[in-house]
């Protein structure tokens, strides 16, 4: 349920953006960043929130308060490793929003070492033999059977190198990723809104 809640809220954000509506995206945002707490359920400390803060910084950087997008991309860029699926993790598709953060910042350097690591990091991730740990009491997904790990695995290597391939201002091939993704996962949502915002249209879509 909040995974649901923080997308939606995600989405309005950037659909206001877009039709400069800036204030209502920065209200989206925050909204995104502080869940009701009749949702039952809370971001676990250790969660990554780069995606959130950077999404801040372009609204405040929409409504004209520089000092205040540069502040929350700061926040973003300080973001360093994630918790998903019950385990603490470097890499994740939060980073590559730490890179956007630190391209906003004007550190083309530092941006372009972290999709670099990430791009790598997605290639090993490929390569590896993936494993469930069967003593986590909550899963996004229970996956029971080794094909279905190593397709989910496949998917979540893929999108990471086109996060990655975006950052590094190589779009084409990042979109032919992401077709990939959704052929692999059609439930996929990173590569989704990815797509969605980068303007790319599915294939066979019309």
């Amino acid at each position: 349920m909040l995974a649901q809640y923080v997308r939606s809220r995600m989405l309005l954000g950037k659909q206001a953006l877009s039709r400069k509506g800036d204030s209502a995206a920065l209200e989206h945002f925050r909204s995104a960043l502080q869940p009701p707490k009749n949702l039952g359920e809370a971001k676990h400390l250790l969660a990554n929130q780069s995606e959130l803060y950077y999404w801040i910084g372009k609204s405040y950087e929409a409504l004209g308060h520089r000092v205040d997008a540069t502040t929350w991309w700061e926040r973003a860029a300080h973001q360093h490793g994630d918790f998903q699926r019950m385990s603490v993790c470097d890499v994740s598709e939060m980073t590559y929003w730490t890179g956007m953060a630190e391209l906003s910042l004007g550190d083309r350097e530092k941006a372009s070492r972290i999709f670099e690591s990430i791009y790598v990091y997605s290639v090993e991730l490929e390569g590896t033999t993936p494993k469930i740990d069967y003593f986590a009491t909550s899963l996004p997904t229970m996956l029971l059977f080794d094909e279905d790990l190593a397709l989910r695995n496949r998917a979540q290597a893929r999108f990471l190198r086109a996060q990655a391939l975006v950052g590094l201002n190589r779009t084409h091939e990042a979109a032919t990723l992401l077709e990939e993704v959704l052929h692999l996962d059609r439930n996929h949502t990173g590569a989704a809104d990815l797509i969605g915002q980068l303007g790319i249209v599915p294939a066979g879509a019309g």
